[in-house]
């Protein structure tokens, strides 16, 4: 563990002192879109948009705060829930990888 937290702060995946607390429990809530970096500016890990809001968040909802964040295109793991061209009209690829949900990519 000590090796990997090593090595994220020599690759400047981290840093303790750009590191927002605020951000990481704004954007942790499943109404915020369950957000977290995995690699900070580089894997971002969230909820799945949906086209039916009773089951998440809608493409659009995301979008703003992609594009502050550059985020250029989306790997989708799961099953189909919105339509890729929600975000592919906003410039934001979309791949799809399906996994079985709650399964290891």
């Amino acid at each position: 563990m000590v090796e990997a937290i090593d090595t994220a702060i020599r690759n400047r995946w981290y840093s303790h002192a750009s590191f927002s607390t605020a951000d990481y429990f704004r954007w942790d809530e499943l109404s915020k879109g369950d957000l977290n970096w995995v690699l900070p500016g580089k894997i971002l890990a969230m909820s799945s948009p949906s086209r039916w809001p009773r089951d998440g968040l809608k493409p659009k909802f995301f979008v703003p705060m992609f594009k502050q964040n550059k985020v250029l295109n989306i790997i989708r793991l799961n099953e189909e829930m919105y339509d890729a061209q929600d975000f592919e009209q906003e410039g934001i690829r979309t791949y799809d990888m399906e996994y079985l949900d709650g399964s290891n990519p």
